[in-house]
């Protein structure tokens, strides 16, 4: 009789209490349960031989509560209760669909792995506790996300940038901004580099124009066009137009591509604006160089630098001051070649005339070499210094006029230039020194900041008028010219002023050392004894009388004395049968007090001989 087939199904509504198993059927579930340990253990063994991570060790006991991967629908008891050794925390990779699927009962799991020892087992999904002694398995997941999380942190620690230890405080990385600010330049008086502007990027070349058809097949169109062979644009259908392109849907992508370019595009910051030099600057750095190199004085190097100017401003100004140059010839040499660098297109001449005016007309500035000035050349440059003037050349009348410098001899005493300044060379024996780093720069960097201050000044220069006051009629066009170019520095004008009273007593020094001063004062003399009228050789007996108290071995003639009256417009005329002389009236007196004041005489001072002459109170305030 054939044995029954065993039914392993479960009854409906007992999902966790398993058949109990008769005592026939023991020896067939011992050995498929000593099966199933065998092949347990041989994929627990696999699995440790390939080094996988999500298999931990348990012991053998443990091995009936695991769950086989090999076959489907599998119970575990994710919550062990307590007391439960060797059980696994499950991974909270896990979805809750797994779980539901795991927890299905299913007969052939309860009855392979079920203790025949336990008449019942059942499963705790909910534990409350984690037994210590077990270890958590992680999955290949969690493995890979791990160490792309180290490689991550490792990949932004080594972006930092590595300061070395011997670099310096100011070398900092990049900020935010885009740069660290560096320090400024140290403002030490030295003559920092100019700024040039970049080039600007040339335009872009315009496509060139299609060509045109030509006349021939202009008039072949034109001939099928008048017979109908040829469909006009008026009587093409709207349907036979080009269709519009379809857009395509690529472009939204490039716009939003184009959009996020432009705005991980690093935004520059701001940079300072440009540093110009100033007038101050200027002069100062002019007046070390040519202290420095030459044999000339702290003021003539100064009067100098203040020179050099208003050569870049000769198109602005209507009086362009002249500067004469005295002393010794070799000096005077190595104080010309140097203005020829700083001075605005500068041309070195050897000797000047009327002849060379069309030659040098496109010079801005002519450094003349002239040691043996003439009166008549004298002349010509004195009205050159006006832009009011005119030259008559041939049969045309031209502009000639514009700064001058001019060495005009040893002697200081040369013939006077209307529109001057004078600077003398005192001779030495002293050895000038060989230029410096830093006056070689300057050299080379000053004329560049000069171009610089005409081109954001000019305007203010042309337009603006300055009056001093204090100085002598002479003088005053010169410090006008002078001052006019001097931009935003009242305290360098003021420092100007007094170069120049410096120059105008220098001048009126000078003056009152001439013979004429000495015919002048002698008048001056006579006039304030009250006589109505005096003769032309009284005047000539005081005036050897003024040249004999200065040590001077000058004698006046009564000859003498007229010419040099003429001289200075007062020209005599016949008192009579005694001779020639001059009347006292009130105009003649006014001249005279007028003449002692430009010649710096000593008869305006208040004394016993003029207490009361109001005309001497009049023309010293002038002075």
């Amino acid at each position: 009789m054939p044995r029954p087939k065993k039914d392993h199904a479960l009854p409906p509504g007992e999902p966790g209490r398993p058949e109990a198993a008769s005592p026939q059927n023991n020896t067939a579930e011992a050995a498929a349960s000593k099966a199933e340990a065998e092949a347990e253990s041989q994929v627990a063994s696999a699995t440790t031989a390939s080094g996988s991570p999500e298999v931990t060790a348990t012991s053998p006991a443990t091995h009936g509560d695991s769950e086989n991967p090999d076959l489907p629908g599998q119970a575990s008891d994710p919550n062990p209760s307590l007391g439960e050794p060797g059980t696994a925390e499950s991974t909270p990779s896990q979805t809750d669909s797994d779980r539901t699927e795991a927890t299905a009962p299913s007969p052939i799991a309860q009855d392979v792995f079920r203790d025949p020892a336990l008449p019942e087992q059942t499963a705790d999904h909910n534990p409350s506790s984690v037994d210590h002694g077990a270890t958590e398995p992680t999955t290949p997941e969690d493995g890979a996300s791990a160490a792309g999380a180290s490689k991550d942190e490792a990949g932004r620690v080594s972006q930092v940038p590595a300061v070395p230890p011997n670099a310096p405080e100011n070398n900092l990385p990049p900020a935010a901004a885009g740069y660290v600010k560096q320090p400024d330049e140290p403002d030490d008086g030295e003559c920092f580099e100019p700024y040039i502007p970049p080039d600007p990027a040339p335009p872009a070349p315009k496509p060139a124009p299609k060509p045109g058809p030509s006349p021939f097949m202009q008039l072949l169109y034109k001939i099928d066009r008048d017979n109908g062979w040829v469909t006009t644009p008026a009587d093409t259908p709207p349907e036979s137009g080009l269709p519009a392109p379809a857009a395509t849907a690529d472009s939204g992508d490039a716009a939003a591509a184009e959009l996020s370019a432009a705005a991980d595009t690093p935004v520059e910051a701001p940079q300072p604006p440009p540093r110009f030099a100033t007038a101050a600057e200027l002069v100062s750095w002019i007046t070390r160089y040519f202290f420095a190199l030459t044999h000339l004085s702290r003021y003539a190097a100064a009067l100098t630098a203040f020179w050099v100017i208003p050569t870049y401003f000769q198109d602005a100004l209507t009086i362009l001051p002249c500067l004469v140059i005295t002393g010794p010839a070799h000096d005077a040499i190595r104080v010309l070649h140097i203005l020829k660098r700083f001075c605005r297109q500068a041309a070195l001449l050897a000797g000047f005339g009327r002849s060379h005016l069309d030659a040098v007309r496109y010079y801005r500035t002519n450094l003349i070499w002239e040691p043996s000035l003439d009166e008549r050349t004298a002349d010509l440059l004195g009205s050159l210094t006006d832009c009011n003037f005119s030259v008559v050349r041939g049969s045309g009348v031209g502009q000639y006029s514009k700064s001058t410098a001019i060495f005009a001899g040893e002697n200081p005493e040369t013939h006077r230039i209307m529109n001057s300044i004078h600077i003398h060379i005192a001779p030495t024996n002293a050895a000038l020194p060989a230029p410096s780093q830093s006056l070689r720069t300057m050299l080379e960097r000053v004329p560049v900041h000069l171009d610089q201050y005409r081109e954001k000044n000019f305007d203010h220069v042309r337009g603006w008028t300055w009056f001093p006051s204090g100085l002598s009629s002479e003088m005053a066009p010169v410090a006008s010219a002078f001052g006019r170019c001097i931009v935003d520095a009242p305290e360098l004008r003021q420092k100007l002023m007094a170069l120049l009273k410096t120059q105008d007593t220098q001048r009126l020094s000078d003056l009152s050392n001439t013979a004429e001063a000495v015919v002048v004062e002698a008048t001056l003399n006579l006039c304030h004894g009250g006589k109505p009228q005096f003769l032309v050789g009284e005047i000539a007996t005081e005036a050897n009388r003024i040249a004999k108290a200065r040590g001077e071995r000058l004698i006046f003639g009564a000859e003498t004395v007229g010419h040099l009256l003429k001289k200075v417009s007062r020209p005599t005329r016949r008192l009579g049968k005694a001779g020639k002389g001059l009347v006292m009236d009130l105009a003649t007196m006014k001249r005279i007090h007028q003449l002692a004041a430009v010649y710096g005489c000593a008869g305006l001072e208040p004394d016993e001989n003029n207490l009361h002459c109001p005309l001497c109170t009049e023309n010293k305030q002038v002075m």
